[in-house]
């Protein structure tokens, strides 16, 4: 049975994309501050994987923002 993207997983990833976007960063280069993949960004970006606590973590240090303001739906709605 495949998993569907929840409400939350959207805003997740569409917040990420848009801080990524405001960093001025490629998927590429935030994948590399991580450990993962440009391709695995992408994935979270498009809610089509979810994203683990610790890997979101990691991204708020990479993009020096607070992990609240992924979940929230200011940017994404």
């Amino acid at each position: 049975m495949k998993r569907r993207a929840n409400k939350i997983d959207r805003i997740i990833g569409a917040n990420l994309r848009a801080y990524r976007l405001m960093r001025e960063m490629s998927q590429e280069a935030l994948g590399n501050a991580i450990g993962k993949s440009a391709h695995q960004i992408q994935k979270y970006e498009n809610a089509t994987n979810r994203i683990a606590v610790s890997t979101l973590l990691d991204i708020s240090k990479t993009l020096n923002l607070p992990m609240v303001l992924f979940w929230t739906e200011r940017l994404s709605a």
